[in-house]
């Protein structure tokens, strides 16, 4: 198998999304069975940390009136040459972000209250009766 430079930049981009990964498994539990279930939320997560990251950088352009540009995700897909090393380290700070979001969004069991809030569940939102008395807050 020959790794090539878009591999490199692959898992390059993947460092936000892996670190996320991490961290969330620690702070919730286990995510993902298989592994391309881990694979799959790698991805996701490494996704949901650059959008965070572009947020950010839009957020800080409007309040300090500058234009600082990202587009570390369009040079994936294009022909262009090398990547910025600066986007990638601060999708990775945002990725420890999203990280404590996600987990208190799952402990707290904050998307199951609001589905069963709009009456699309009447699930809790625990794996077994047995998450469900434990995890009692």
């Amino acid at each position: 198998m020959e790794i090539t430079q878009f591999t490199i930049q692959i898992i390059i981009l993947g460092i936000p999304g892996i670190l996320c990964y991490f961290i969330a498994s620690k702070l919730v539990g286990r995510i993902g069975k298989d592994k391309f279930d881990v694979f799959l939320v790698i991805f996701l997560f490494s996704i949901l940390s650059y959008v965070l990251y572009s947020f950010g950088t839009e957020i800080y352009n409007l309040i300090t009136c500058t234009h600082t540009q990202n587009n570390i995700l369009n040079k994936l897909f294009t022909d262009q040459k090398g990547i910025n090393y600066q986007d990638v380290l601060f999708a990775t700070l945002s990725s420890l972000i999203l990280a404590i979001v996600i987990s208190y969004l799952y402990n707290y069991g904050i998307l199951n209250k609001f589905a069963q809030k709009i009456k699309a569940t009447n699930r809790y939102g625990d794996e077994d009766v047995w998450h469900y008395f434990h995890n009692i807050h």
